[in-house]
């Protein structure tokens, strides 16, 4: 797996990530940026965007999910992949996205088109919140775009415990 950092990173702005994985390529987040005119977007490339088979929503708020809009407009075909809470939140509809309840519990692996797995949990930090370990079989990435482990409102999944070869946590 080769990860892009294509977003601002660690900075609570626009978070992006790419990732090229053995058996299908991948964006977990799409973060848009509203104070920095004329580059509030991710740094994705076309090629980077139409080739993604997936994209992993870690949340709704708009430093996650901002650029939504955009990835559709620049051939994005690829599924989207969140919870129901978060589809729910999105400013536009998502035709067909992958519903993380619907495919899994919580902790349980599960084996999407394309040879990726994914086990899921809640992150804790708003409705909807989610973090994501995804596998090609050969390594793995954990993702989570804020992560509260002692949240008192939202309920969280610990990360506690699972592996992965590269995490990214905010």
């Amino acid at each position: 797996m080769k990860l892009y950092l294509t977003g601002k990173p660690c900075s609570q702005q626009r978070h992006c990530y790419y990732v090229e994985a053995s058996s299908a390529s991948f964006i977990v987040d799409c973060g848009y940026q509203r104070c920095y005119p004329h580059d509030e977007l991710p740094h994705l490339t076309s090629e980077q965007i139409r080739s993604a088979r997936y994209l992993f929503l870690t949340h709704s708020h708009e430093n996650q999910s901002g650029a939504l809009r955009h990835l559709f407009a620049s051939g994005f075909t690829g599924q989207v992949v969140m919870t129901a809470e978060t589809a729910q939140q999105l400013p536009i509809p998502v035709d067909e996205p992958i519903i993380l309840e619907g495919l899994s519990l919580p902790y349980v692996e599960a084996e999407l088109p394309g040879g990726l797995r994914l086990i899921w949990g809640r992150s804790g930090h708003c409705c909807g919140s989610a973090w994501f370990r995804i596998s090609d079989g050969e390594k793995s990435m954990l993702f989570s775009g804020d992560y509260y482990p002692a949240a008192r409102i939202h309920a969280t999944d610990a990360i506690k415990g699972i592996q992965a070869d590269v995490a990214v946590l905010d």
